[in-house]
């Protein structure tokens, strides 16, 4: 009997077991890891043609060197020989979870005695109505050889969020919020009225959430416009920060503690200090020209992309450079920004 009923223990627990695993396996920021391994997996087997082709969204951005559309690109090229493999080292899901973010290092091989070249990728992914993941964005940089490559990195998650609330376009609501930008006065009616006004300078946002709502298709379309709105608010107060004050002043207003900056030609490093003094070289002086941006139906993950224009004092021609910028709402519910990207043209001569 004490047998049996050890026999039936050990089945319990196996049990258990297993369902902790299955239960683990279906978490839904597992299919997002799943998807940014099986690209790689597709680049290393097929070559980056097809891998590109196989997962890039029909509008993916990628940068050559500025934004275009990554599609089109990867159509009129031939496949480039070597492997390229890479893997996340830090993943981000939606509460919706149809936007993610995924960034990793990278190792390229022309052939199998060639010198490795290492670089980190930053992917913004987002369901298509098939429900499949497909890359919204794709930029990297290059830079020496990090202390952990695809094959040893290993996964670490941001923040979860909560699934938004379907009843939400039912409740009345108020909402006061304010930006910096360049020059002037910003003003933006938020989610009811959905008017902005304006371009910079001290704003003011003021949005009553259900006025002339007549549905929940209606209370996204005027949710996701004011989110839209807040967010590039948050990229004004940046830039503002950057020209009028330091870069420092700039990252400590909108960045979160666990900022993760990739520049070209240098390692990743983390937080906002770490970010300032990576930016200490460029020009304050910039015009960023943006040209698109992103936001999760759960409004809670976000990302704009553009060409940043810099002209260093005394310099005869201005330095150009393509960005992105991830951002997440924190628990406040103010845009922050999670991962900052910059990669220079090439300098005429």
């Amino acid at each position: 009997m004490l047998q049996n009923l050890s026999r039936f223990g050990s089945l319990l627990v196996a049990f258990g077991l297993f369902t902790t695993l299955a239960v683990a396996a279906a978490r839904p920021i597992d299919s997002l890891i799943g998807a940014e391994r099986a690209f790689s997996a597709l680049s290393v087997a097929k070559g980056m043609r097809a891998a590109f082709l196989t997962y890039l969204a029909d509008d993916a951005v990628v940068f050559r060197p500025g934004p275009i559309n990554g599609k089109q690109s990867w159509l009129v090229r031939r496949d480039v020989p070597g492997v390229l493999e890479w893997a996340p080292e830090f993943v981000e899901l939606s509460g919706a979870g149809d936007l993610g973010f995924s960034t990793g290092p990278w190792m390229y091989r022309a052939s199998a005695n060639a010198k490795e070249d290492h670089g980190h990728f930053v992917t913004v992914w987002r369901r298509n109505a098939r429900g499949a993941w497909e890359v919204a964005l794709d930029c990297g940089t290059s830079h020496p050889r990090p202390e952990h490559g695809p094959r040893e990195v290993k996964v670490r998650e941001g923040p979860g969020h909560a699934p938004p609330d379907s009843n939400a376009w039912k409740r009345s609501g108020f909402e006061v919020g304010a930006g910096m930008g360049r020059g002037g006065a910003s003003i933006g009616v938020g989610t009811g009225a959905g008017v902005s006004v304006g371009s910079g300078g001290l704003g003011l946002g003021v949005g009553l959430f259900n006025a002339g709502v007549r549905s929940r298709a209606d209370y996204e379309y005027r949710r996701t416009a004011h989110e839209k709105n807040q967010l590039m608010a948050a990229e004004r107060t940046l830039t503002w920060h950057a020209r009028k004050s330091a870069w420092e002043r700039a990252f400590r207003e909108v960045s979160a503690g666990d900022l993760r900056t990739d520049l070209d030609g240098a390692l990743p490093v983390l937080g906002p200090d770490a970010a300032a003094a990576a930016f200490q070289g460029q020009p304050r002086e910039a015009t960023w020209e943006y040209r698109g941006n992103g936001v999760a139906k759960s409004w809670d993950l976000g990302y704009a992309y553009g060409l940043m224009i810099a002209r260093a004092r005394g310099a005869a021609r201005p330095d150009t450079g393509a960005f992105a910028h991830l951002w997440r709402k924190d628990d406040t519910g103010q845009w922050r920004m999670v991962i900052a990207w910059e990669s220079p043209f090439s300098k005429r001569k």
